[in-house]
């Protein structure tokens, strides 16, 4: 049993040998012996020991890196244990999902008016010789709809791409600031109680591809903000007041963002400069652009009053949802029934999981929202996210409310779960 970097570079004929079999200098392999293998040569290490009938200590890849590449754009140089992102969207090709490609660079406004307060933070913002805001896409989502509805078409669309992802990450966290998507989105699709069956498509097409990479005990944990406004209709909530709510925790990442922007706020009185030349141009924003963006504010600051006792019932809810009783069991139940049929395919019912609260850091998702785990991972390491986006069409352009759902998944932290899960089952 080999248990330590050095007994396997050794095992496997030394410095030379195995540099040549992993494409890489001998200073690389020096390092590999003094701090551990990357994740990205698990595989080919793995499959090397087991051709050569060396058994591996699982704790020699059982640990990730201490930490992740700054920058690090999956370039399919290492495709096992699973075929090349290209196949992956051959098969949606095939499945009628057209192939899209959209700019690296895009206007700013979109991302920052449609996501969380987070995911501004981690925006690539910077402005252009011409004085325009523009930043470096942090998803393909909210691209791929502005392509959508500047092609004025507004026609039901199925449409999947691959494309690199920035967001900036804290210095020490551990996490590349590069990425690359897989996604896919329906736009403009089915309607009301038959909508869920887009929803469906979009996940089993993702779990499909997760399944093909050999990626097995993954967990779909699963929130529906139609949840909570149903909630606060049952319970007799004025409408003005639910529409107020649901926009707060739609545009919160978690439960304390929530909590804290539920709290009765002062009402500040905002002035609009009638001499602020609206023509003119400060910080790279028209002096238009400026006063609709106070009277916008002003607008929010004097939204409806939101009582403490349905405060307090909400907290009750989000916090303590088994409390709701036959409620939450009901609502669950139904949407329980609709997707436990596909997910047994792939995970089994007892991997799933419902929650009212927040959990995706996007803003734009309206409706059932969802992430995959694998927790061999490590906690929140989500490999997939998406949801319904119902709302965001129209606020990119379109001239009326469009129906959407998407889905996209990161592709190193698949190829990792897939590398760790192949490794470890090979040498146990």
């Amino acid at each position: 049993m080999l248990t330590s970097p050095k007994e396997i570079i050794d095992a496997l004929g030394g410095t030379k040998k195995v540099a040549e079999m992993l494409g890489v200098g001998a200073s690389a392999i020096s390092n590999y012996r003094r701090d551990g293998f990357p994740a990205a040569k698990y595989y080919a290490l793995a499959k090397a020991c087991e051709a050569s009938g060396l058994a591996i200590d699982e704790s020699v890849f059982g640990s990730p890196p201490a930490a992740a590449p700054r920058h690090f754009r999956y370039d399919g140089a290492i495709t096992a244990p699973f075929a090349s992102p290209d196949s992956f969207l051959r098969d949606l090709d095939q499945a009628g999902y057209r192939q899209v490609e959209t700019p690296i660079l895009q206007p700013s406004d979109p991302f920052i008016n449609r996501m969380g307060a987070e995911m501004q933070r981690r925006l690539y913002r910077f402005t252009d010789p011409g004085g325009e805001e523009l930043c470096l896409r942090p998803d393909l989502t909210i691209p791929t709809v502005l392509d959508y509805v500047r092609a004025g078409r507004l026609e039901e669309a199925r449409l999947c791409y691959q494309g690199t992802a920035f967001r900036y990450q804290p210095r020490g966290a551990g996490k590349p600031e590069e990425f690359t998507q897989i996604g896919l989105e329906i736009i403009n699709g089915k309607t009301g109680d038959a909508a869920i069956e887009d929803d469906i498509e979009v996940l089993e097409k993702l779990l499909t591809i997760i399944q093909a990479t050999g990626v097995r005990n993954c967990e779909v944990h699963m929130n529906d903000f139609d949840w909570l406004t149903d909630y606060l209709k049952d319970n007799n909530v004025a409408d003005a007041a639910a529409r107020e709510i649901r926009r707060k925790m739609i545009s919160t990442k978690n439960l304390n963002d929530f909590r804290s922007l539920m709290q009765p706020q002062p009402k500040r009185e905002t002035k609009i400069y009638s001499s602020l030349d609206t023509d003119s141009t400060i910080a790279g924003r028209s002096g238009a652009d400026i006063i609709a963006r106070m009277q916008k504010k002003q607008a929010r600051d004097a939204s409806p009053e939101i009582s403490d006792e349905t405060r307090d019932r909400l907290f009750a809810f989000l916090e303590k949802p088994a409390e709701a009783g036959d409620w939450l069991e009901r609502r669950t139940k139904e949407l329980a029934d609709k997707l436990i049929p596909v997910l047994n395919k792939f995970v089994g019912a007892e991997r799933m999981h419902f929650a009212p609260s927040i959990s995706t850091p996007m803003a734009y998702y309206t409706g059932l929202s969802f992430e995959i785990h694998v927790p061999a991972l490590g906690p929140r390491k989500v490999i997939a996210s998406g949801g319904r986006y119902d709302d965001l069409v129209e606020s990119l352009g379109a001239p009326h409310q469009i129906p959407a759902v998407g889905g996209a998944i990161a592709l190193e932290r698949l190829h990792e779960a897939a590398t760790r899960q192949t490794t470890l089952g090979n040498a146990s």
